[in-house]
């Protein structure tokens, strides 16, 4: 089974699971992996891999079989074997969220973690495993999210404020077309960017909820494409198909009677 490897320049001691987490790696390990000292990428160093996914291909260095990268952002690299790159199936953890599958550049669907839901009314409020609580009348209540999974509502939320605010924008200019405006003038009123300067990293940190997967590893695999881009894992985190409809129900709501 394909596994990604990953060199951590200069690291000569045991590895544990706090490093992992300095290093920004605790995403592909459920454990400490199995790691040894090898020369690497760019000298001494440590290899770290799953053993247990890597067979029968020998966890080692061997630049004239595999391909290095360095992680961006990171200092650590990730290398592949060049006829055995991973697959979806063999990067998915071993329980994962709910959600919906998006298809992306590579043709595979992906199951995108379910990270905000909207209520009737247009509401937003997490997605995510919650404590059960009580409001102040007794009723039942979803409470603060699980502290595991905290970390994806606030990777969400820089794409979920501009999403929101571009909308929003839009259906502003539409309610100002005149009542004989084209469709192609509201469809033009409608358009919107995302102005998400972190989309591409949080795209991929989202993914990383259900899947052993970084960057480097998406770039690896050629999941994003110019005309098919990560936008499209944030919305369906975000549920931004059902937001769209409420938001729009409530524009129309709001416009005076002609």
């Amino acid at each position: 089974m394909p596994a990604f490897l990953y060199f951590m320049p200069a690291h000569e001691t045991p590895v544990s699971l706090a490093d992992l987490r300095a290093w920004q790696l605790d995403y592909a390990f459920e454990r400490v992996p199995y790691h040894a000292r090898v020369q690497g990428p760019t000298g001494s160093g440590t290899l770290l891999v799953d053993d247990r996914r890597l067979e029968p291909l020998t966890p080692t260095y061997r630049p004239e079989e595999q391909t290095w990268k360095r992680q961006p952002g990171a200092d650590f690299w990730v290398g592949w074997y060049q006829h055995a790159i991973p697959t979806i199936e063999d990067l998915e953890r071993p329980e994962q969220l709910p959600g919906d599958r998006v298809e992306l550049a590579d043709g595979h669907r992906w199951l995108v973690p379910l990270v905000r839901q909207v209520r009737a009314g247009g509401a937003s409020e997490p997605a995510l495993p919650c404590y059960l609580d009580l409001d102040d009348e007794g009723q039942l209540i979803r409470g603060a999210i699980a502290e595991q999974h905290t970390w994806l509502w606030d990777q969400c939320a820089p794409f979920w404020d501009a999403w929101l605010a571009g909308i929003e924008a839009a259906l502003a200019r539409v309610a100002t077309l005149p009542a004989d405006a084209t469709s192609d003038e509201i469809i033009s009123a409608g358009q919107f960017a995302i102005e998400c300067d972190t989309l591409l990293a949080d795209a991929v940190r989202v993914l990383s909820g259900n899947y052993r997967i970084g960057l480097r590893e998406a770039l690896a695999l050629k999941l994003f494409r110019t005309d098919q881009g990560p936008a499209e894992i944030l919305k369906a985190a975000c549920d931004t198909e059902l937001a769209t409809l409420y938001l729009q129900k409530k524009s129309a709501a709001a416009m005076p009677a002609a």
